[in-house]
């Protein structure tokens, strides 16, 4: 499994404008920042839009913004441009103090012509098993085995994450544009990718999916969606 650190995650924005904050008042260039200063920097803030960001890096997964040979030389900066450009979009549309799933952020980036295309929500995983319990890591292993013998892209939500989970080109492959702090690293989001597939490398991406929640604080008791994101057929 190959882990590709990320430049940037959707808590990026917060942590440079901190940074500027705090090397202002250091130099005492200036107390405070202008109120429409303040509004600027923060313009793309990726607080709790992490469905948001899951959803549409899967519609350009599957409108081919990122297609062919080079699908996973090309995908990192696809996903860094959505990490970075899609807040400043959406957070005119969101509360950023409230969780949203993948159907509600696919409902409002759809309803604002930021999706254009139509797409289908398949739940893979409809019988509401815990994430920590055997069933439920039985399940969601399974499934994604099964769904791997074809090319596919789902969202997989646990709260507070929602990540993109998905196969190409017999390659699995998840993605996570929260900071990560569990491999060395800056923080910042993280593409893994399976080098081939087998039900092997599928558990070891669940197994690091699973500490992944268990580090974020996820509850035993807490459900698991894994919804497949496909075209709408016309």
């Amino acid at each position: 499994m190959d882990a590709l650190h990320l430049k940037v995650s959707q808590a990026t924005g917060v942590q440079q404008f901190d940074q500027r904050l705090a090397a202002q008042l250091k130099d005492n260039v200036s107390e405070e920042l202008p109120a429409k200063q303040l509004e600027c920097a923060l313009n793309n803030d990726g607080t709790n839009a992490c469905a948001f960001l899951s959803v549409k890096i899967a519609d350009a997964i599957l409108s081919e913004v990122v297609a062919g040979s080079e699908f996973f030389t090309e995908l990192p900066e696809a996903i860094e441009d959505t990490i970075w450009h899609l807040p400043q979009t959406i957070n005119v549309y969101r509360d950023l103090h409230r969780l949203y799933d993948a159907m509600e952020a696919y409902v409002i980036m759809r309803e604002h012509k930021i999706i254009k295309s139509s797409y289908d929500f398949s739940e893979e995983l409809p019988f509401d098993d815990t994430v920590y319990f055997f069933e439920g890591r039985q399940k969601l292993h399974s499934k994604l085995c099964e769904l791997g013998c074809n090319d596919f892209v789902a969202t997989f939500t646990c709260e507070p994450l929602a990540l993109t989970l998905g196969c190409r080109d017999g390659k699995p492959y998840m993605i996570d544009t929260h900071p990560v702090t569990l491999a060395p690293g800056k923080g910042e989001g993280l593409l893994m990718i399976g080098k081939k597939n087998s039900p092997e490398v599928w558990l070891s991406l669940c197994i690091w999916l699973w500490k992944r929640l268990h580090h974020q604080g996820v509850q035993p008791d807490t459900r698991q969606s894994l919804a497949v994101i496909s075209r709408k057929s016309k």
